[in-house]
């Protein structure tokens, strides 16, 4: 879980110093930074959704345990 969220962190990092350096470097065609920028959300989307799952089948496997917390 921890490793999900710190690697959705990395996702966003990276997306954020792709959009600063096209917007003022112009690194990449149009194109290119396009794919780039929807890979990066693709696979943000991924590790999100995965985190979240996980985090969920963990509190519900709690509850019916009976450790609420």
């Amino acid at each position: 879980m921890k490793a999900l969220t710190i690697f959705c962190f990395i996702l966003f990092l990276a997306g954020v110093a792709a959009f600063l350096g096209q917007m003022w470097f112009s690194l990449w065609s149009s194109g290119i930074f396009l794919k780039i920028i929807i890979t990066d959300v693709a696979l943000f989307a991924i590790a999100f959704v995965l985190a979240f799952l996980i985090k969920e089948n963990k509190e519900s496997k709690n509850i019916h345990n009976g450790d609420l917390q």
